[in-house]
């Protein structure tokens, strides 16, 4: 196979071989499995056509890529008998069976939740009480549609979602929970950032009368001059070693 050649080539070099395998699912349903015998995939009811493939992966320790992450079956029109989410099933759990890293992505232009979600439900599957997840996720496509606030709004809850990801597993709650003091630290961190900004200098006329010294007329601010000034540092002291705990929390 092509793999075997590019792992050959590549010996001895930093690098890892990856081979992609077509996500051919219209007539995934059918009995005859037309359309991958006519691509070269022997797969059909009774053999997965798949297995030997993974096979030669797992035997060079080869990244496997696939696609049609987004897709749904019922998306698809009736009369192909389209089946990606079989499809990817199929191929996800033949992966994870030989220890075979799997890097996906999508098919299609999507930019809407519907696909987004598709997609986060593949990335990680509990079975058995072991959770499986996919080595990476390449996004195609970056166009012009994509900055469209209502897209990528959408777009920004996808990314947050597969790096926390794990918040859909109940049981995995630790991981859930430092995801979440990460995301309270940092902004924790730009609020105390804040604080110290406003705190470098007077914003305001009465601040710098008193960093002057310089008294209201028939006022008794003389008596206390320094009291206003003592508090912001005081607080300027705290705020800053509140930012130095949180730079140094391991919350990984």
């Amino acid at each position: 196979m092509l793999i075997t050649c590019a792992v050959v080539a590549c010996r001895g070099l930093p690098l890892r071989t990856a081979g992609k395998i077509a996500g051919v699912h219209w007539w995934y349903k059918s009995e005859n499995h037309a359309a991958e015998l006519t691509a070269g995939y022997y797969n059909t009811r009774q053999i997965n056509g798949y297995l030997p493939l993974v096979e030669i992966f797992s035997k060079h320790n080869a990244v496997l890529n696939f696609t049609c992450f987004e897709m749904k079956d019922a998306e698809q029109p009736m009369w192909a008998t389209c089946g990606p989410e079989g499809l990817v099933n199929q191929v996800l759990f033949a992966s994870w069976a030989h220890d075979v890293d799997v890097c996906c992505e999508n098919a299609l232009p999507r930019y809407d939740s519907g696909a987004f979600n598709q997609i986060i439900r593949n990335a990680l599957r509990d079975s058995e009480k072991q959770l499986h997840r996919i080595s990476s996720f390449t996004f195609l496509r970056l166009c012009k549609d994509l900055w469209q606030d209502h897209h990528m709004s959408e777009f920004i809850r996808f990314v947050r979602a597969m790096h926390a990801g794990l918040d859909r597993f109940p049981h995995y709650r630790m991981v859930r929970r430092r995801a979440v003091v990460a995301l309270f630290l940092n902004s924790l961190c730009m609020l105390i950032r804040s604080l110290l900004h406003r705190a470098e200098a007077p914003h305001c006329e009465e601040d710098m009368r008193r960093e002057r010294h310089i008294p209201n007329q028939g006022s008794n601010e003389s008596m206390h001059p320094w009291r206003d000034i003592t508090i912001r540092r005081c607080l300027r002291c705290q705020a800053e070693s509140a930012l130095a705990w949180c730079v140094t929390q391991d919350v990984r």
